[in-house]
C-alpha cells in the first residue's frame, strides 16, 4: 500500500516530499470517495459504540507515533475556523493554504479500515461473522475514536477560533476525527521520510496492532459478557 501524497505547502509544490497532485482538493475528494466506499464494503460505521462511553475503560495504549513533518502535524490540528477567510471561490491559491484536520481525516479513515479489515482476520481468526462484526462496528465507531482521542489528549491540542474551541473539543465526532486525521498524519509524514512510501503502512500498523490488540479484547470480553448492544443517538 504506497502512501498518497498531496500538496500541503503550496509556494513549495516541487520541493515538498508530499506533493505529488496538482491539487490538494482532487485528492481529497478522491480519498473521500475511496473511503466511503470502502467503508460500505467493509465495515459499516455506526453513529456511536454498543457500550455506552461512561462504560469505556482508559485503555493502557502505546504512545502516540511522532510526525515528523511539521505541515502535516499543523495540519493535523487545525481547524478551519482558525484560518484565514477566503472570499473569491475561484482564488484557487489562496484555498489551497485553508487546509485543516477534516482534510486529512478521510485519509487516516480510510488507512483505519483496511488495517482493521486485515488485522481482525489474524488477531482474532476464532470469530465467527456475528462477533466479528459486532466487535469491528464498536472499534470503529466514533465513540471507541473519540475515547482514544481523549486518551491521547489530541482534543487540547487543536487549533480553532477561540469562540468555538471549547464547543469542538466536547463534541464526539470531532475528537474522532482528530484521531482519524493524526493516523493519516503518521502515515503521511513517515511516507515521505523513507523515498519508498513504505515506512507509512510499517508505522502505523505496528502503532495500530498495539493500540487495537487492548480495545477489541475488552470488546470481546463485553459481547461475550451478554452487554447490550444499541446505539446512543443522542450521541454527536
Amino acid at each position: 500500500m504506497s502512501a498518497p501524497h498531496f500538496n500541503l505547502h503550496p509556494a513549495d509544490t516541487v520541493h515538498h516530499p508530499l506533493n505529488r497532485w496538482s491539487t490538494f482538493g482532487q485528492q481529497s475528494e478522491a480519498i473521500a470517495r475511496f473511503s466511503n466506499n470502502l467503508s460500505d464494503l467493509l465495515m459499516p460505521r455506526p453513529a456511536s459504540a454498543s457500550i455506552p462511553k461512561q462504560r469505556l475503560p482508559i485503555f493502557d495504549l502505546p504512545p502516540l507515533p511522532p510526525i515528523h513533518d511539521p505541515l502535516v502535524l499543523k495540519t493535523v490540528f487545525t481547524d478551519r475556523s482558525a484560518l484565514p477567510r477566503v472570499g473569491d471561490v475561484f482564488d484557487v491559491e489562496r484555498k489551497e493554504m485553508r487546509r485543516g484536520f477534516e482534510d486529512l481525516e478521510h485519509i487516516g479513515a480510510s488507512v483505519l479500515v483496511m488495517f482493521l479489515a486485515g488485522w481482525l482476520c489474524d488477531a482474532k481468526p476464532h470469530l465467527d461473522f456475528k462477533l466479528a462484526t459486532k466487535l469491528k462496528e464498536s472499534i470503529i465507531s466514533n465513540v471507541t475514536l473519540s475515547h482514544l482521542s481523549s486518551i491521547y489528549g489530541l482534543p487540547e491540542r487543536l487549533d480553532a477560533d477561540p469562540t468555538l474551541l471549547s464547543s469542538l473539543q466536547s463534541r464526539c465526532d470531532i475528537r474522532s476525527a482528530l484521531f482519524e486525521a493524526y493516523i493519516a498524519g503518521v502515515y503521511l509524514s513517515a511516507s515521505s521520510t523513507d523515498g519508498t512510501g513504505s515506512r507509512g503502512p510499517a508505522l502505523v500498523c505496528e502503532w495500530l496492532k498495539g493500540l487495537f490488540g487492548v480495545v477489541a479484547d475488552w470488546y470481546e470480553e463485553s459481547i461475550r459478557g451478554g452487554e447490550k448492544v444499541y446505539v446512543d443517538m443522542s450521541e454527536k
